[in-house]
Parts: structure tokens; C-alpha cells; sequence
């Protein structure tokens, strides 16, 4: 978590850090709804310089995992 907070300083422009850190997040040993949440907000909020299939895949998933959890 540290070092994808670090990376997120380095170059906040950058999706990948923040897709990596909503995945985390969603883990069982480190779910934490509140950082879930907002790290998917800028996944899915965020305007990429170029639009690739790569970043269609994230936002795909990351909406899976949205959609999937148990927000209550």
C-alpha cells in the first residue's frame, strides 16, 4: 500500500497506481470500503491522455469488483 501511495505522489496523472490500489483493497486481509471506494472513483473518473485497451480492461474490472461488493 505504501509504495502505490508513493507511486501516486510520484505521478498522480498515472491510472495504473490507483487500479492496483482499489484491487488491494478488495482484498479480504486489507478490504477497507472507504479507500475502495475512492480509488475506484478515480479509476473510473479519471481522463486518460489516450484511451487503450488496457485502460477499458481496468475500468472493466474494477466495475466488476464495484458491483460485486457489499457496500452496506
Amino acid at each position: 500500500e505504501e509504495e502505490l501511495l508513493q507511486a501516486i505522489g510520484i505521478l498522480p496523472e498515472r491510472l495504473y497506481p490507483y487500479y492496483l490500489l482499489a484491487k488491494l483493497y478488495a482484498e479480504p486481509e486489507f478490504y477497507q470500503v472507504d479507500k475502495l471506494r475512492a480509488a475506484a472513483s478515480v479509476v473510473l473518473a479519471k481522463k486518460p491522455k489516450v484511451e487503450t485497451t488496457a485502460i477499458r480492461e481496468m475500468r472493466e474490472e474494477v466495475k466488476k469488483i464495484i458491483d460485486k461488493g457489499d457496500f452496506d
